[in-house]
C-alpha cells in the first residue's frame, strides 16, 4: 500500500460491478483496501483500514443498507462517501444527505462521472 494513495474501500452487493470499480480506482491511481457487500465486512474493513474514500451501494446484503454503513464507517474513520445506487427517489436522497456524503452517482453511470466524483471527493479531504 502507497501512503500517497488514496485508499478506497468499495461496498457493492453485485460481484461483477464491484470488480469493475475496483480496476476504475486502481487506473485513477487508487489503493483499493477491498470490497464488501454488506454493514459487517465494511465496518471490519474500516476500522482495520481507515480508508480515505467510501464509495457505497445503499442496497447491500444483510439487514443495515448502506445508510446505515456509511453512518458508522464515517464514525469510525471520517471517511468521506460517495453513494453509487439506483435509487435516486426524494426519500432516499434526504437519508444520505443527513451523513454529508460527497457525492452520490445513480447507476448506470458512466466512467468520466465515476471518475470526477471520485477526484472531486479526494481533493477536498
Amino acid at each position: 500500500m502507497n501512503p500517497d494513495k488514496p485508499k478506497v474501500l468499495i461496498v457493492e452487493d453485485e460481484a461483477v460491478l464491484a470488480m469493475s470499480v475496483r480496476e476504475l480506482m486502481i487506473r485513477y491511481g487508487c489503493d483499493v483496501l477491498g470490497t464488501a457487500s454488506n454493514y459487517n465486512d465494511a465496518v471490519k474493513i474500516a476500522g482495520e483500514k481507515s480508508p480515505d474514500l467510501v464509495l457505497m451501494d445503499i442496497r447491500i446484503n444483510g439487514t443495515r443498507d448502506g445508510i446505515e454503513t456509511a453512518s458508522a464507517i464515517k464514525e469510525i474513520c471520517n471517511a468521506s462517501v460517495i453513494f453509487v445506487t439506483a435509487y435516486s427517489d426524494s426519500a432516499t436522497i434526504d437519508r444520505c444527505k443527513k451523513i454529508n456524503p460527497s457525492g452520490y452517482l445513480v447507476k448506470p453511470f458512466h466512467e468520466n462521472e465515476l471518475k470526477s466524483a471520485v477526484m472531486g471527493a479526494i481533493s477536498r479531504r
